[in-house]
């Protein structure tokens, strides 16, 4: 029998983890009979509880997740008490929000804007000027019109903070797709507002993606969850190719993020053991330790 585990957060041999962002694979051998004159005996029934996996972000529920509020809400733009932003080529921002923004249960007071139409949590600020579909980023990002974006080219991108109820507003204003050092083609109008309990409006004005195309959803790998926007012109990845002219969503916000931990049988104790040639795995309905050689 093989247990094989991946957890990119594992940097050392012993390591305790509260949840378990990783997949924990099951792989169970059983060596070919074909040919075979003789019969063995019946395996005896594993100790061990079934173990419930996913390796694949949660997508989303439309019906809980997302709504289209297009016929009361529409893209405008910021008004001069605006915070403009001169942002260069690949460029980011961070932002203290002044509020508490629940993003996944968790709490978050800054915020990484991006030229390239993203907005990450906290310190983690990611320029990258390439398309990555919803479900398939390694962090934790609110893509609004996630593509290679110019603001040097023309355009700008402005934030505003209100106070009731409390919310930051970012706007990316007739800015241009990225053609050469200084050159831009087409421009996107677009908005997104964070709400502190986790709320977020995504709004479309004009725009000319000319042969562009971009992403946006809301996406977490922590919490192994992806929400593309669900309506068209987007897909089931969020990519858009053609662009969503006066519409707005609202993303609400889970509660909490999603329990990694595999679901442990309720006719079995909460804890138990899985013991390889150097490690031994104990599982707990909070999680897991690794240790070498049963050194607890």
């Amino acid at each position: 029998m093989l247990f094989a585990i991946s957890n990119r957060y594992s940097k050392k041999a012993t390591t305790t983890f509260k949840s378990i962002p990783a997949l924990l694979i099951l792989l169970i051998h059983t060596p070919s009979t074909a040919g075979a004159t003789s019969t063995s005996p019946s395996p005896e029934p594993s100790p061990f509880p079934t173990l419930k996996l996913s390796n694949a972000p949660s997508r989303s529920n439309k019906a809980s997740i997302w709504e289209d509020i297009s016929s009361f809400e529409q893209y405008e733009p910021l008004p001069t008490k605006a915070t403009a932003l001169k942002l260069n080529d690949d460029a980011t921002k961070v932002v203290t929000l002044g509020f508490d923004f629940n993003w996944f249960g968790e709490t978050v007071t800054e915020v990484c804007l991006s030229s390239n139409g993203q907005i990450n949590m906290g310190e983690t600020c990611d320029s990258s000027q390439h398309v990555k579909p919803i479900g398939s980023y390694n962090g934790a990002r609110i893509a609004l019109v996630q593509q290679n974006l110019n603001p040097r080219a023309g355009g700008t991108v402005k934030y505003l903070f209100n106070s009731s109820p409390a919310s930051l507003k970012v706007s990316f204003e007739d800015v241009k797709f990225y053609d050469g050092d200084e050159g831009g083609i087409g421009s996107v109008q677009s908005q997104v507002e964070l709400f502190a309990n986790g709320d977020i409006i995504f709004c479309y004005g004009d725009g000319d993606l000319g042969l562009n195309y971009f992403a946006a959803g809301v996406e977490d790998s922590r919490c192994h969850v992806a929400y593309p926007i669900p309506d068209a012109p987007f897909d089931a990845d969020g990519i858009a190719k053609e662009w969503p002219k006066k519409k707005c969503w609202k993303f609400h916000m889970p509660a909490e993020c999603p329990s990694m931990a595999p679901s442990l049988s309720p006719s079995v104790s909460s804890i138990f053991e899985i013991s390889l040639s150097n490690t031994v795995i104990i599982l707990t309905s909070k999680g897991f330790h690794m240790h070498p050689n049963r050194c607890l």
